[in-house]
């Protein structure tokens, strides 16, 4: 049906193509902007596992580096950059695991972690000279063991808010799944041994996550080989409830809500997943994102307006084998936005988080760009109507995007005014 040149009424085919035309654009509109990123390494493997903002306006990039090609990780790797991802210096201290990176008055930072089994504490200055370390020995289970025997693996180590620190991870008594056993350890700041939770499962369980909670508690996420597992500890390590959540699921990270409850980052039958719990672990919703090839997430945060951000890798979407992963939710679990990264190799986010409103800091790896085999890897993205909290600079130093969110807006003005001048010339 054609509309009458002579109707005062509104043709329904301009309308159409109104809407079209506001829906192409607010949804463009929506995707997150690419602010800068960067590679950092050399010939061998590289990673960036964490990044953090500092008072300078600056970040810390905490990964590891494998310079000498000496195996598959070599020494932990700081790297100082501004607020525009250049960096200012770098250094590598050993092979020790640092977990946590504190501001100090004097314009420097407080290390710790784990070396050698051992609680491990470093000062550094601003330009990230050692000025002291010391290690706390550990003599107690599991830190103290026959490594001939079994192998001890932490997955998530978190300070406490009385200073001292929770451990959470899982013994190898052989290589099959079955012989993993999780393992959650309380120290105090000097690393003595308050209590320890075993696993007693006759099949295998791992620890992937720990949160104290706001009752002084604490919430454990993991595996077993009956799915996805969640524990609530109370303050001294009894074990309040748990829940196994499905089939193949491996619930990688754990938050506190405001509510009490709990929102968990699970990745069941190659998808990733959010689940929200109450505060006795009563699951009350649940979300998936994912395609037909696989996904993995790797880091959970909340954002300022109560949504939740999620990071990993995809390898249904994208430009190659497995590409760089970010999706951005509301407090519902509703997605907002997703984006992909990367080239014809394997790339990765391990981490994401907030540095102000609407403005994300990404870091992971990547095989498609760089200097060598796998470069440590940077990004920020500001979503478009973020006010800005700091300048940005268009320079990057590889090409990652296939697509800018400008010219998909130019490109929906366009179609919009195409399809409005075509319906126009038929009515």
């Amino acid at each position: 049906m054609v509309c009458k040149k002579k109707s005062k009424k509104v043709c329904p085919y301009v309308i159409i193509g109104v809407i079209i035309f506001l829906a192409t654009t607010c949804s463009a509109g929506a995707v997150p902007i690419e602010e800068w990123n960067r590679t950092f390494g050399g010939a061998y493997f590289d990673e960036a596992n964490s990044v953090q903002k500092v008072p300078d306006g600056g970040y810390i990039i905490l990964g590891w580096t494998n310079l000498w090609g000496t195996g598959e990780y070599g020494a932990t790797w700081l790297i100082k950059i501004d607020a525009y991802g250049h960096e200012q210096w770098n250094r590598t201290y050993g092979a020790n695991r640092v977990d946590k990176i504190s501001p100090t008055s004097d314009g420097g930072y407080n290390l710790k972690g784990w070396s050698d089994q051992n609680l491990w504490i470093m000062e550094i200055d601003s330009k990230g000279n050692e000025k002291w370390n010391k290690t706390n020995s550990v003599d107690k289970p599991p830190f103290h063991v026959d490594k001939g025997k079994y192998q001890i693996y932490s997955h998530s180590f978190k300070e406490t808010t009385d200073g001292g620190f929770i451990y959470a991870g899982f013994n190898a008594l052989s290589e099959s799944t079955s012989d993993w056993h999780m393992r959650v350890v309380r120290v105090d700041n000097s690393g003595n041994e308050q209590w320890n939770l075993t696993s007693r499962r006759s099949q295998g369980d791992i620890a992937e996550s720990v949160q104290q909670t706001s009752d002084g508690g604490y919430i454990v996420s993991g595996a077993t080989e009956s799915g996805a597992l969640v524990l609530k500890l109370d303050a001294n390590g009894n074990q309040q409830w748990e829940k196994i959540l499905g089939t193949k699921g491996q619930a990688w990270a754990v938050l506190q809500t405001s509510d009490s409850g709990y929102i968990i980052l699970d990745n069941m039958n190659s998808d990733m997943s959010l689940i929200k719990m109450d505060a006795t672990g009563n699951e009350q919703w649940n979300r998936t994102f994912g395609g037909p090839n696989g996904e993995f997430g790797l880091s959970l945060k909340k954002t300022s307006d109560d949504g939740y951000i999620l990071a990993g890798y995809t390898k249904s979407f994208g430009a190659g084998d497995r590409d760089a992963w970010v999706i951005k939710t509301d407090a519902s679990g509703n997605e907002q936005w997703n984006k992909t990264f990367g080239g014809e190799k394997r790339d990765e986010f391990y981490f994401v988080n907030e540095t102000s409103r609407g403005d994300y800091i990404l870091a992971g790896y990547t095989q498609s760009y760089g200097a060598g085999d796998r470069d440590a890897w940077v990004i920020r993205i500001k979503e478009p109507n973020a006010s800005a909290s700091e300048t940005t600079v268009p320079d990057i130093n590889k090409p990652v995007e296939k697509s800018t969110p400008g010219f998909e807006i130019l490109g929906a003005m366009v179609s919009g005014v195409l399809l409005f001048h075509f319906m126009r010339k038929r009515t």
